[in-house]
């Protein structure tokens, strides 16, 4: 496997970060779509393309644990950040995105393992 799904990891997850810490006069528009929609998609992003990277790194669980973490620690730092709030809700959208991920990476490798035996 070549480098660039880490790359690429690495570049989500800075800016899932940057994101995550902006104060809340600078955010991007969200053009009414839904705040836990927003988390649930962005964390499914960030873990599907990191159980691309690391895949043959371990058990999933090796890989969701940290970015669920990631999540938490970044939802907790917004109450450092002016004009935002850390919210539990948003928390469960993080884990539930990674979650999500993480089944439809097996599932979508169960499917193509199953077709290339037929």
């Amino acid at each position: 496997m070549t480098v660039w799904p880490r790359v690429l990891f690495v570049v989500i997850a800075i800016g899932v970060t940057v994101l995550s810490l902006l104060p809340a006069e600078t955010t991007p528009p969200t053009f009414g779509v839904s705040d836990k929609l927003l988390h649930v998609t962005t964390y499914f992003a960030l873990a599907l393309v990191a159980a691309h990277a690391f895949a043959g790194s371990g058990g999933w669980w090796r890989l969701a644990l940290p970015i669920i973490a990631l999540g938490a620690l970044l939802e907790g730092a917004q109450a450092l950040v002016p004009g935002r709030y850390p919210e539990v809700a948003d928390i469960v959208a993080n884990a539930l995105g990674v979650v999500f991920a993480m089944a439809a990476y097996h599932l979508i490798g169960r499917w193509l393992r199953d077709r290339r035996a037929e």
